[in-house]
């Protein structure tokens, strides 16, 4: 009971701010959607009671930001406790019959409307997936026999089976905030299988690459795939690569590949650590990101890490993410003018 009170506390230290301050506090319970503080003053030994409904912040921000008025209800928040928090500004009601927490993404708040998870790229930049391209509509995965209007602002990926009832792993639970709208959850493996309807086999890739990566899903589960061409669906296990660290190491990869190079991913070189690519076995392709080198560490690290490559006679070539993204054709050219030079004085040398 002490660590309910104790936890009870943090929330509301968390949801109201600075009004409450913890010294101030001499007891806290809990009865349905409201959260009952009585206070003490430091001046004044008199008690005041403050009901607040915090308790309906609290259950929002469980529900992943965003959640109906029969969510919020069937947990035990009043209506009351509900205008308490928008009074306060704890809570906003974007639309009707939809509370969300303040600066809650839009697409989640019409998501939440529909009573329909995210999909597709969507659910991908919620997630922090990398993306080429972006879309300010909310994707969602709704029934073929759905009969609520979906309104503006809104691309429906149409499911025939029941969202409610997809096996669920241990990555989709940790994943709330997107996956999990009004209960129901949608998995990884269908969130990148959407995608095929609606960005380029390339874009598909860079997120296929990164789920893989972080084993939010396997290989294998793109044999599940049924949104996206079957072409596209043999094209992605050709080329998929679970090693890829970056949105600009997918890139280079493929771009450097469809060239006719010999590319291999993350390559383990003694002494020096992993190598973004190597390619024909003779040169190592370096990687630098939009926020690389924010710190001098890293900056001479590279630098040790170039002269230790060259010691083993590799030589290295360093791009950046707007020379992979803008520049590719100029990089393929010369990474293919590099293999070739080197692999000439290597002849030569025999």
């Amino acid at each position: 009971m002490a660590a309910r009170r104790a936890e009870t506390r943090r929330e509301v230290e968390e949801v109201t701010g600075p009004l409450w301050h913890p010294r101030l506090m001499s007891t806290v319970s809990q009865q349905g959607g409201h959260i009952h503080v009585r206070l003490v003053t430091q001046r004044s030994q008199f008690l005041c009671a403050a009901t607040l409904g915090v308790g309906a912040l609290m259950e929002v921000r469980r529900l992943g930001g965003a959640a109906t008025l029969g969510d919020l209800l069937a947990r035990g928040v009043s209506r009351r406790a509900l205008g308490k928090g928008i009074a306060l500004g704890q809570i906003e009601r974007p639309l009707r019959g939809v509370y969300c927490v303040p600066g809650t993404d839009l697409r989640l708040v019409r998501a939440t409307r529909l009573n329909a998870p995210l999909t597709c790229v969507s659910a991908c930049e919620l997630l922090g997936l990398p993306l080429l391209n972006t879309d300010a509509r909310a994707h969602v995965a709704v029934r073929r026999s759905t009969s609520v209007s979906l309104g503006a602002g809104v691309r429906p990926h149409y499911v025939s089976e029941d969202i409610s009832g997809l096996p669920i792993n241990r990555v989709q639970r940790r994943l709330s905030r997107t996956d999990a709208v009004g209960g129901r959850r949608l998995p990884v493996w269908r969130i990148v299988d959407h995608l095929g309807a609606c960005v380029p086999h390339l874009d598909q890739l860079v997120v296929l690459d990164a789920v893989l990566n972080r084993k939010w899903m396997s290989l294998g589960e793109v044999n599940r795939f049924t949104c996206t061409p079957p072409a596209r669906v043999h094209w992605l296990r050709e080329h998929a690569d679970a090693r890829a660290q970056s949105v600009i190491e997918t890139l280079s990869r493929f771009a450097l590949g469809e060239a006719g190079l010999e590319v291999e991913s993350q390559v383990l070189v003694e002494g020096v650590g992993h190598v973004d690519l190597v390619v024909d076995g003779v040169l190592a392709v370096e990687l630098d990101g939009r926020d690389h080198h924010s710190d001098e560490r890293a900056f001479y690290e590279d630098r040790r890490r170039d002269r230790e490559l060259a010691l083993r006679g590799m030589a290295v070539m360093r791009f950046t993410y707007r020379d992979v993204r803008y520049r590719t054709d100029q990089m393929v050219a010369e990474v293919r003018a590099m293999c070739q030079l080197l692999t000439t004085r290597g002849l030569e040398r025999r």
